[in-house]
């Protein structure tokens, strides 16, 4: 393996003798002076570094800055709110690593709302939960993240689940949110599991109602999605309640329907490796009556996979491609990286410096070839980062992946973004 080659370029990449066109570290909680992101947020610059070391947090907007928000260590950071990053200007990032949002009870919301991007959002190890309540909201309006109107967004090794109505209300139980809703978007899910919330539960007082469909896991209404390792499951229907009645007999309720496990409407298209998972819900049962009336259905069942008359369907050849990088390196740290691939594949990456507004990214002009991936499908390089020099407290890579096989033909996959901070972070 290159990594010799790749870490005398990242040192004259990052600049280390330098600190012009500083990256600010803004740490939020245990030391910093930061109490939540969004205080971060409000302070933070294009190109800055918000580091997140206490849980404790609530909802937050990142509206037309880039940045990257990241906890400090491994694991998942799980608030209370909804997380939204809306308006990032063409040519911008922002990424966000290791944060779990829950949306609040009412009104009915998505866990996560990207929206508006021209620029590139990435979410990794990150998850959202639609709302859990009895009140309002379904599909969309409930949904574990809603993506509209963004030019490129990544979701690698995240977890989505639509919201679930958990009380039951005054009649037939509501339908469950949709994992992921997409719209006029191009989407990337990497290493991603998304399933649809489960059918809310029925009224049981006597009149037999319905139980509510298990919401989709998946809907993609405009757009193209990319599968290129993911999980996709509908969502459950609720069971319907029992029919009774002294005066006049109920009918038992039916079962919820099942949800999809993915939808493809309007003409969106769905790119998937042979690897991706598309699996149905189960549908609720029906119920009896105790009266003597007829008793309820079971819910519809569901389809793994439901395509649109103008959708598209395209399957990908080839196993997954792509790259997984370490989110937060320190100075005489290793920076992890593995390739995902093809065995016989040989890897190269591009590496760019990304910098603050006003300041053009530093990239390398060519590729650097790490290796070839072995048998074992993974190609793993260990690079040794060492000082970032006085007054830099942090950099932003992003890493592009190439992979090209024993044909020559070249396969590229989302870029990693990895943050280098100063040993004081």
């Amino acid at each position: 393996m290159q990594v010799r080659n790749l870490v005398l370029t990242l040192t004259s990449l990052l600049g280390i003798h330098t600190s012009a066109s500083a990256t600010d570290v803004l740490v939020v909680g245990s030391g910093g002076p930061y109490f939540t992101i969004n205080q971060a947020l409000q302070a933070a610059s294009d190109g800055d570094i918000i580091l997140v070391k206490t849980g404790g947090q609530s909802a937050f907007t990142v509206d037309g800055k880039s940045v990257v928000i990241t906890i400090s260590s491994g694991g998942q950071l799980a608030f209370d709110g909804q997380m939204v990053v809306r308006n990032v200007g063409a040519g911008g990032l922002v990424a966000i690593s290791g944060l779990k949002s829950n949306a609040q009870q009412a009104p009915a919301q998505p866990g996560a709302v990207l929206s508006g991007n021209a620029g590139g959002v990435r979410l990794q190890d990150c998850g959202s939960v639609g709302t859990k309540t009895v009140l309002g909201g379904s599909g969309q309006f409930a949904a574990g993240i809603v993506i509209e109107n963004c030019a490129s967004a990544v979701l690698f090794r995240c977890t989505m689940l639509g919201g679930t109505h958990s009380a039951p209300g005054t009649g037939d139980g509501t339908p469950g949110g949709y994992g992921l809703y997409s719209n006029e978007s191009s989407v990337h899910l990497i290493g991603t599991s998304v399933t649809g919330g489960k059918g809310g539960p029925a009224n049981d007082d006597d009149h037999g109602h319905s139980g509510g469909a298990g919401g989709n896991g998946v809907v993609i209404d405009s757009g193209v999605l990319t599968g290129i390792s993911m999980i996709a499951v509908g969502g459950n229907g609720a069971g319907g309640k029992p029919g009774d009645g002294s005066l006049s007999c109920n009918n038992g309720g039916n079962g919820g329907a099942a949800g999809h496990g993915v939808v493809v409407g309007g003409f969106s298209t769905l790119r998937r490796k042979p690897g991706v998972t598309m699996t149905a819900g189960l549908p609720g049962s029906g119920a009896p009556s105790f009266c003597g009336g007829s008793a309820g259905q079971a819910g519809a069942a569901g389809q793994g996979l439901v395509v649109g008359p103008s959708a598209l369907d395209v399957l990908l050849p080839g196993v997954a491609r792509y790259l997984t990088a370490s989110t937060v390196v320190r100075e005489q740290q290793n920076m992890n990286l593995t390739f995902t691939g093809q065995p016989g594949d040989e890897v190269r990456v591009r590496v760019e410096r990304f910098q603050p507004s006003g300041s053009p990214s530093k990239q390398l002009a060519n590729p650097i070839t790490i290796g070839i991936i072995p048998s074992t499908g993974n190609l793993v390089a260990n690079v040794p980062i060492g000082e970032l020099g006085a007054g830099v407290q942090g950099r932003i890579l992003r890493l592009y992946p190439e992979f090209m096989d024993v044909n020559g033909e070249v396969f590229s996959s989302p870029d990693a973004v990895c943050v280098l901070l100063d040993s004081a972070y």
